[in-house]
């Protein structure tokens, strides 16, 4: 488990209702949000005021108290509040619970209000639970009224125009590729629960209360429209039935001990809390689970847009992903050049061991990059951090050669320190003085390479720079040594320029050997790149074509109960939706190589 710099220990508020009505998201919560670097499994609530939610939060978070309770007909919660804990069976993932302000609240009379926050917890859910107090048949169907207005509140994309991840145009078709799992939380109720006389499970009752009928009058008309809503919306339900928790009226449930609670109620509480514990899914957006960070971005994204008009699911996705991306790239060359500059100890004498860790470093960066980057199937964001680390590289190279330049030139200095002090005192331009100046200039060369080794070997540019300097001092000694007669002269000078043109020979056949040997550990460095690239690609498109399975697979389970029922009409238009995935997943297979170079070097 990862250290929980995140970890919200008690509940918070994580988007307020301002005294003007609008959301606004509590800044400090959501930056504790971005600490948490597992996945998240998300659960939201929702439902009439004074119905119980709260008391079905503390119990996923294991405790009695936590999130307000009420009895009395005031609503407590206000807003949409957080609380976080590590997940008890899934180990490196976290439980975030969210808890919303009662629907229907009569102070605050505002029914868009209860759309807002309802949309929300759609939208940031894993499994959004639905809990209120009466019994399954029509009546509680038609609490859900809420949804039927969803396609009011939400859009896919903007403009709904064009195809969207789903492959399929238009808004509401799509919902069940974004929206959670339902769960239905039905409390104090009382009936059996019974199907022309023979027993059943909530979750048969519930799937038999959401069978239409055939026919055009408006009633039937309103009586089919939740139902169809409800199952196109949500294609995962599941349904809980709570009898009352306590004989007589009930007190505050968290002034209750477990042992005072009536064991139906108490055995139905567990069956919740051990369904939601193992059968919720970590957050996904198209395939891909989501960190508290990308949770966090998600958050921000659609109460912004809920606060300025309507929430567009892929266009609060693509800011997510483009903040996460941002960061990654960020991240991922931060790393770069910090791994590079603990694991360089310059200066480098090998331009291959300078090389060669910098592929070590870049294979690292890539993978950090590759484990949080979304849907950068263009490479966008990893060619613009391989430019930044390429930037970096140069830098390093730069100041690697600086360094070592420096180093020599210091040493070159320091012998050549006591000819310079000759040549001023006139210890050569004497007789026999131009061969005094060879003899110390030869062993300054020596002593250099011997005292700086590969360092010499590596910058013998800086020697041959520096004994270039030396040239016209060295001319001036020839000229006026009269030991040296013309002709010798003429021959030392055509030996001194043969000498320095083999010499720049020698240095630019090494430096191309040298040369050769970073192209081929590029090459390796950049196969090796390739195939991690070709890997997360591969992984990414698994888990999307996961997810676009699944969705058809339970969108052609609804068409086989649509034609069952006799809606034809409805059936085709969902086998027209099961096309358009089908297609949309074939575009994605075709998609999962990665489109031009991956790595730099």
């Amino acid at each position: 488990m990862a250290p929980d710099l995140g970890i919200i220990r008690e509940p918070k508020c994580l988007v307020e209702t301002g005294s003007d009505g609008n959301l606004a998201v509590n800044g400090s919560v959501v930056e504790e949000l971005k600490n948490i670097e597992g996945h998240v499994v998300v659960v939201s609530i929702a439902g009439p005021y004074r119905t119980g939610k709260s008391f079905l939060m503390n119990k996923l978070h294991g405790q009695n108290k936590g999130f307000t309770l009420g009895s009395t007909v005031q609503s407590q919660t206000k807003g949409i509040w957080i609380w976080v804990r590590e997940h008890p069976r899934q180990k490196d993932n976290y439980l975030v619970l969210l808890d919303t302000e009662g629907l229907g609240d009569v102070e605050k009379g505002d029914e868009n209000h209860d759309n807002q926050i309802l949309c929300l917890a759609i939208l940031l859910a894993s499994a959004f639970v639905y809990n209120v107090m009466g019994v399954i048949g029509n009546d509680a169907i038609q609490k859900l009224h809420f949804i039927t207005e969803l396609a009011k509140h939400i859009q896919v994309r903007s403009g709904d125009c064009g195809e969207n991840r789903s492959g399929s145009k238009g808004n509401d078709s799509d919902f069940d590729f974004y929206f959670p799992d339902f769960v239905y939380a039905i409390r104090d109720f009382t009936l059996e629960l019974e199907i022309n006389g023979h027993e059943v499970t909530s979750d048969e009752y519930l799937e038999h209360t959401l069978t239409m009928k055939t026919g055009d009058r408006p009633e039937v008309k309103n009586f089919n429209k939740i139902r169809s809503c409800i199952r196109k919306y949500f294609r995962h339900r599941k349904c809980f039935t709570f009898i009352p928790p306590v004989a007589g009226k009930c007190r505050r449930l968290d002034e209750v001990s477990d042992d005072q609670l009536l064991p139906d109620f108490r055995q139905e509480a567990e069956a919740f809390v051990n369904y939601i514990y193992g059968q919720t899914p970590v957050k996904k957006i198209t395939g891909r689970k989501l960190t508290g960070r990308m949770f966090a971005s998600l958050v921000e994204a659609y109460t912004e847009q809920i606060r300025t008009g309507t929430p567009y699911v892929e266009n609060a996705v693509d800011a997510m992903a483009r903040l996460e991306n941002s960061n990654a790239k960020q991240e991922a060359a931060e790393l770069y050049y910090g791994l590079m500059l603990d694991s360089l100890n310059m200066p480098v004498l090998e331009d291959a061991d300078f090389s060669r860790c910098h592929s070590v470093c870049l294979a690292k960066a890539i993978d950090l990059f590759l484990s949080k980057a979304l849907f950068d199937q263009n490479q966008v964001y990893q060619r613009q951090m391989n430019e930044e680390i390429e930037k970096q590289y140069k830098e390093l190279v730069n100041m690697n050669e600086t360094y070592c330049r420096e180093r020599c030139q210091e040493a070159l200095n320091e012998l050549y320190e006591p000819i310079r002090k000759k040549l001023t005192d006139g210890k050569y331009t004497i007789s026999g003085g131009f061969g005094l100046y060879k003899n110390d200039m030869t062993k300054l060369e020596d002593t250099y390479r011997q005292n700086l080794g590969r360092l010499a070997t590596k910058m013998h540019h800086v020697l041959l720079e520096f004994l270039h300097s030396r040239r016209t001092e060295e001319d001036a000694i020839l000229r006026s040594d009269e030991m040296v007669t013309a002709k010798e002269r003429e021959r030392e000078l055509e030996r001194q320029k043969a000498v320095e043109m083999e010499q720049r020979k020698n240095e630019a056949e090494r430096q191309a050997e040298l040369q050769q040997q970073m192209l081929e550990q590029q090459k390796l460095a950049h196969d090796q790149n390739i195939a991690r690239l070709e890997t997360k690609m591969r992984e990414d498109a698994a888990a999307a074509e996961k997810h676009y399975e699944e969705t058809m697979d339970k969108r052609l389970t609804e068409m086989q109960r649509l034609l069952s029922e006799g809606f034809e009409r409805d059936a085709d238009a969902m086998k027209a939706q099961i096309a358009a995935l089908q297609n949309q997943l074939s575009q994605q297979r075709n998609q999962s190589r990665p489109r031009g170079g991956c790595t730099i070097l």
